[in-house]
């Protein structure tokens, strides 16, 4: 079970790097790196107005104990590293101990974690680092960490964000990029109400690019892998078929990558509601709802299989 520890000066010393949160990406990155490394099997993110007004990423990891949570936030407080003898073996996505410390000092912060196996769980608010309150509360297995008001005490880097828009973008890019080393840990991404992605967490990562990128990009990957000096490497590339001499069909490429998405997550929808039709045969009431909720799918399904051929006819014009 991960404890938090302060780091002694000399160890800090040796790793510090001057955490920046430099954008609300920065903080959906950070995060949901903290929930794989709490051994968490689902992770969901939520976002609001670009992630400067609402964060919220939920996981089901191994928690923390009230005692961890109290010093979770301090500079150098971390469960990954406890002396220099560890720097030779990191094993985890972050072992610093700077991003929390850091994103609680700029915006205003609401932790809920329970251990697993504990009765109850421990809520914690604070405001520019500072902690405001701490009790303990009733709250699900795992960690749900809240970032309200981002840069709200630094006006100076509020004012050099970009857009909701773009910041919304630039934290659903982050979130995807985690999800996609990460496919035995299934993900969910909602923006402004709106579920962007999810991915199964069913370990395959074939699978998992198929429901990030969609079923085009993932029909042109070509698996690869190699090993050197005790070093393995596993993944996949585009194939020089899915390259392009310019810029032209970037804009329609990126629908057509969200559409795609969009589709594989209806189809697979649909396919959950097929199996639960099957084990409720005899429950006419429940089979009647599951029904008419699969025939809106299947309507939904329709829309996004029309909008696709017209994006992919933009974007042959656009090659032509």
């Amino acid at each position: 079970m991960p404890v938090i520890n302060i780091l002694s000066p000399h160890v800090a010393d040796m790793i510090a790097a001057g955490e920046v949160v430099e954008r609300p990406a920065s903080v959906v990155k950070e995060l949901m790196e903290n929930s794989f490394d709490a051994g968490a099997r689902s992770v969901t993110v939520e976002l609001r107005g670009g992630g400067t007004t609402y964060i919220r990423v939920t996981d089901d990891g191994c928690g923390m104990a009230p005692e961890d949570a109290g010093v979770a936030f301090l500079r150098h407080a971390t469960s990954k590293l406890h002396d220099e003898r560890g720097l030779e073996a990191i094993g985890t996505m972050g072992f610093r101990g700077e991003a929390l410390a850091a994103i609680s000092a700029v915006s205003h912060v609401e932790l809920r974690t329970r251990r697993r196996g504990d009765g109850e769980g421990t809520l914690l608010t604070l405001a520019a680092g500072e902690i405001q309150d701490m009790l303990p509360t009733g709250c699900p297995e795992g960690t749900t960490m809240i970032v309200r008001d981002l840069f709200y005490n630094t006006p100076a880097r509020l004012k050099f964000l970009k857009s909701d828009r773009s910041e919304g973008s630039a934290c659903a890019l982050a979130a995807l990029r985690c999800a996609l080393g990460r496919p035995s840990i299934s993900v969910r991404l909602i923006k402004d109400g709106r579920e962007e992605f999810f991915s199964p967490g069913d370990g395959r990562e074939d699978s998992c690019v198929y429901a990030l990128l969609g079923r085009d990009a993932a029909s042109s990957m070509l698996r690869c892998s190699g090993d050197m000096d005790g070093m393995k490497l596993s993944g996949f590339v585009s194939s020089p078929s899915a390259g392009r001499g310019n810029r032209a069909q970037q804009a329609a490429k990126k629908q057509l990558t969200i559409c795609e998405t969009a589709i594989s997550k209806l189809e697979a929808d649909i396919g959950r509601l097929e199996a639960d039709m099957a084990q409720c045969a005899t429950d006419a009431e429940k089979l009647n709802a599951l029904y008419q909720e699969q025939q809106a799918l299947n309507e939904r399904l329709e829309q996004e299989m029309l909008r696709w051929e017209e994006l992919s006819l933009q974007a042959e014009e656009q090659e032509n």
